[in-house]
């Protein structure tokens, strides 16, 4: 493929930033965030038409955007599973991905001479983070600069993916069809925070990311609870039991300000939740019924749909395949 023309990449940078500015004013959010949201997009989009497309498997925040389009989602970063973690796999992932040729001119360009990559040390996650810069270039050598966080953890064989679509932050860019975790593993993984954090979690967005899920979502609840025991035998501790501390009322009270600085960071939150006390006793009765069949090993053949809650099988009036897995 040829070289990307300087002068299509100013413009084209000048176009996108432009417009970002635009669409943070109007949604009255910094455009920081849209840059740094953009980035993380088209740097998928180039690994989506790389050979590693076929090597991760994404999670994390970035997920969270194809079941509901959210523009003050918190995504700073790109989480994945990839064969094969080592240092030198990251590194070459991201050499490669950086010097691909857009199918669509950007205007972004990613810079990987200073690429560093170290082991996570937060939450005991045995991963590396890859560090690096993407710039929208002008011709007055004045860029604009994003950092580029992408984390990376080993692939367990076991857990089940999907290929879905990330939409753009910029509607005419194109979608990003790439390898992300079942609905059921990101459940399950954010169950899993808020158990083994307890009245110390200060993860907000796990909460936010589980009202959106309660609120988009139809699950099937044998599913949920496999993921759920699946995910606790992997991880040892702690192991699941009734009640969840951070699903408590009193945990609600005491950490209400993690909740308030996390609305205040992004000028409130696209959907209105309210109080932390309000959001946890939303997500209760969508959580813990799986919570407790996974305890006891009960089965749970109910299934749930936003509005509903959790409603006994009817098979006749409910295909299987509407439901998220």
């Amino acid at each position: 493929m040829e070289p990307r023309p300087l002068k299509k990449i100013y413009d084209t940078a000048q176009k996108v930033t432009d417009r970002m500015r635009a669409l943070a004013k109007t949604n009255s959010i910094e455009t920081r965030f849209l840059h740094q949201r953009f980035a993380l997009e088209r740097f998928l989009k180039r690994l989506s038409t790389s050979p590693y497309r076929e090597k991760i498997v994404l999670k994390g925040g970035v997920v969270m955007l194809t079941l509901a389009d959210d523009m003050l989602r918190p995504t700073e970063d790109i989480d994945a599973n990839i064969e094969d973690l080592s240092e030198q796999t990251v590194r070459d992932l991201v050499t490669t991905v950086a010097a691909v040729v857009p199918d669509e001119e950007d205007g972004l360009v990613f810079r990987t001479e200073e690429l560093t990559i170290k082991p996570i040390m937060e939450g005991g996650d045995n991963g590396l983070r890859a560090l690096f810069w993407a710039e929208y270039p002008n011709e007055a050598g004045r860029p604009v600069r994003v950092r580029m966080k992408l984390d990376f953890a080993p692939t367990n064989p076991r857990n089940e993916f999907r290929l879905d679509s990330l939409p753009s932050t910029l509607k005419d860019f194109s979608p990003v069809a790439i390898p992300m975790y079942s609905w059921a593993r990101v459940f399950a993984e954010k169950v899993h925070t808020i158990a083994k954090h307890g009245m110390f979690n200060t993860r907000a967005k796990d909460f936010y990311d589980l009202v959106m899920l309660a609120r988009n979502g139809r699950f099937d609840g044998e599913v949920l609870a496999g993921a759920l025991v699946e995910v606790f035998d992997e991880r040892i501790t702690p192991a699941i039991t009734e009640p969840l501390d951070g699903l408590s009322d009193e945990f609600a009270i005491i950490q209400q300000q993690i909740w308030d600085n996390f609305a205040a960071d992004r000028n409130g939150l696209s959907v209105k939740i309210g109080t932390l006390l309000e959001v946890i006793q939303e997500i209760r009765p969508f959580v813990l019924p799986v919570v407790t069949a996974a305890a006891t090993g009960e089965s749970f053949t109910k299934e749930w749909s936003p509005g509903n809650g959790w409603q006994e099988v009817t098979p006749s009036l409910v295909p299987r395949q509407e439901f998220l897995k």
